[in-house]
């Protein structure tokens, strides 16, 4: 089995805005550090997601957003598969990755719904937005449980609970 890890943020101005051009600068950098991490098996193409093929951000990028989200023109999203929950831990909250985490809050809204989700997904399965979306009101709705979980209450392939620190 596979790790899917999905996310879903807000932005605090437009995707296109220059509020959020600090938010965008930082993501070739990012994608690169996740591409490299131990453990990192795909993520959809940035051309397939929040840029068109000149590099410019599209509005209303996602093919699914969750319902609690009202302004697809500010949600960001990322999609990516791994293949054990240590190695998602790792790259989320070390490195390169927790240098943007440390800066969301001059580029996100406060959450006050669930942000990321985690589910187990066989090998060699494509995860959609639709998929992540849909783990994620999972999670908001029902909290974690082992088709819908996070970081801090984590379940193995299996729906065993397990810690998920790499």
């Amino acid at each position: 089995m596979h790790l899917c890890l999905f996310t879903s943020s807000v932005l605090l101005g437009p995707l296109a805005s220059k509020q959020s051009k600090p938010f965008l600068q930082a993501i070739p950098e990012t994608y690169a550090a996740a591409e490299q991490a131990a453990g990192f098996i795909w993520r959809p193409p940035p051309t397939e997601t929040i840029f068109d093929e000149t590099g410019a951000p599209k509005r209303g990028a996602y093919g699914a957003i969750p319902s609690f989200y009202k302004d697809p023109d500010r949600v960001v999203q990322t999609l990516s598969v791994w293949s054990d929950l240590p190695s998602a831990w790792n790259y989320v909250y070390r490195g390169m990755h927790l240098s943007a985490l440390k800066q969301r809050a001059e580029w996100m809204e406060k959450p006050v719904r669930a942000q990321y989700v985690l589910w187990w997904t066989s090998v060699g399965a494509i995860p959609t937005d639709s998929d992540g979306v849909q783990r994620l009101e999972l999670l908001d709705r029902s909290g974690p449980t082992p088709e819908a979980f996070t970081f801090r209450v984590a379940f193995s392939p299996s729906g065993e609970p397990m810690a998920s620190r790499g």
